[in-house]
């Protein structure tokens, strides 16, 4: 008889402008209590200022409290991202609120609104993160720490998407913590981002437990008002299908936002869900190839950044990320060299473009360079920027590779 399969536990997140607001007094929908297994705020503190004053001064002792009465009104798991400037004072109020899922790190935040030179300083302030989710391991009250290594929505092969997740989470093994969700979002091509599950697994330090949460797919772009749905159920499936614990199935504003909506969006979901979880093995195995070539990308950057900083991770992604070992697509100006391009092979599968000085060996290189030829052949013209900017396009035109009219 076949074992039953695990299904991802369905979450959504849910944007609130400032302390409490949207939340107080607002009624936690029912609907929500049969598929929602997770809800991860955003937004919940602003950044203003360098963050330096105590979090109690900031939000105070009576708001936090009152945000521990109101998430417990809704017994799933609250998580929160800490934002970018300064985690510090939204990882203490969290904690005090008994908000335990705590997402975002270092590398993240430096690449999304780093400045040239600030690098010591994100890294100096996540540090202080990961010890207090130690901490409060220690003490028995285990915070879940989940990074992801980019937050954007350019082309991003799943290669380095592992490899800077990863970095990310051997950041907070260095500082202690034993286990980390690794959160991925998907690039829409199936088989890379099933194998993109397995990779980070495989590739996950020696003594660090690892769930996967994958994140909603950034197709909610599509064009028509039922791209937010197609983008949650994609998601679903996606994550069925890569053994996911986690998978992220919608962005609200606000706790109360289209709530009928978002329910009917959960019961869907997790139908899917079901329905793809009996056809893992088979997708899996047809993702194999796929898997091997992000193992290979993923352990060249790692590789390179434990050579670079021997075995001190912080000094080699900073080296990394000066020499162009570690780079990333269309990045703020500054924080790294920026040289790596992606785009769409004609199956929809994200490519290289153009790797810049990443330590691929010259065989990787050369099947991204041989697929995106295909690519540009088949369409009669030469495989260059192009590509990449009717890629960024073709999810609003309903496509995942934006071939010429």
């Amino acid at each position: 008889m076949a074992e039953a399969v695990n299904l991802p536990a369905l979450g959504i997140r849910v944007a609130v402008e400032g302390f409490l607001a949207g939340l107080t007094g607002l009624p936690v929908p029912e609907a929500w209590r049969t598929n929602c297994a997770a809800i991860c705020l955003s937004g919940l503190w602003p950044e203003e200022g360098e963050g330096k004053e105590a979090l109690g001064e900031a939000a105070g002792e009576e708001q936090i409290l009152k945000l521990r009465e109101y998430t417990a009104g809704l017994p799933v798991e609250w998580g929160i991202e800490l934002g970018q400037l300064d985690p510090r004072r939204a990882a203490e109020a969290a904690g005090t609120a008994g908000i335990l899922t705590w997402r975002g790190g270092p590398l993240e935040a430096y690449l999304a609104v780093g400045r040239p030179g600030s690098l010591p300083d994100f890294l100096r302030n996540w540090a202080q993160v990961e010890d207090k989710a130690r901490a409060y391991a220690e003490a028995g009250a285990g915070v879940r720490r989940e990074v992801r290594g980019l937050k954007g929505t350019a082309l991003v092969p799943p290669g380095l998407a592992v490899a800077l997740a990863l970095a990310e989470a051997a950041l907070a093994y260095e500082r202690g913590v034993r286990t980390v969700r690794v959160a991925y979002t998907p690039c829409g091509y199936l088989l890379q981002d099933v194998a993109a599950a397995a990779a980070l697994r495989r590739l996950a330090p020696p003594g660090l437990s690892v769930e996967v949460t994958f994140l909603l797919w950034p197709g909610g772009s599509l064009a028509g008002p039922e791209g937010a749905t197609t983008a949650g159920l994609w998601t679903a499936v996606t994550a069925a299908l890569a053994g996911a614990e986690r998978a992220e199935v919608a962005a609200v504003e606000g706790i109360s936002s289209n709530s009928e909506a978002v329910a009917v969006l959960l019961a869907e979901a997790a139908l899917l869900a079901r329905l793809a979880g009996d056809q893992r093995a088979s997708v899996q195995a047809a993702a194999r190839e796929e898997e091997e070539l992000i193992v290979a990308e993923a352990e060249a950057i790692l590789g390179r950044i434990r050579e670079l900083g021997q075995g001190k991770w912080g000094e080699g992604i900073a080296a990394a990320l000066s020499e162009g070992s570690l780079d990333v697509p269309l990045a703020a100006s500054g924080v790294c060299r920026g040289q790596a391009l992606a785009a769409r092979d004609a199956w929809g599968a994200v490519r290289f473009l153009d790797p810049g000085r990443l330590p691929f060996p010259p065989e990787v290189k050369e099947f991204h360079r041989r697929r995106l030829a295909e690519r540009a052949q088949s369409e009669g013209r030469v495989p260059g920027v192009s590509l990449v900017i009717d890629d960024i396009y073709a999810l609003n035109k309903g496509a995942l590779v934006g071939r010429p009219e």
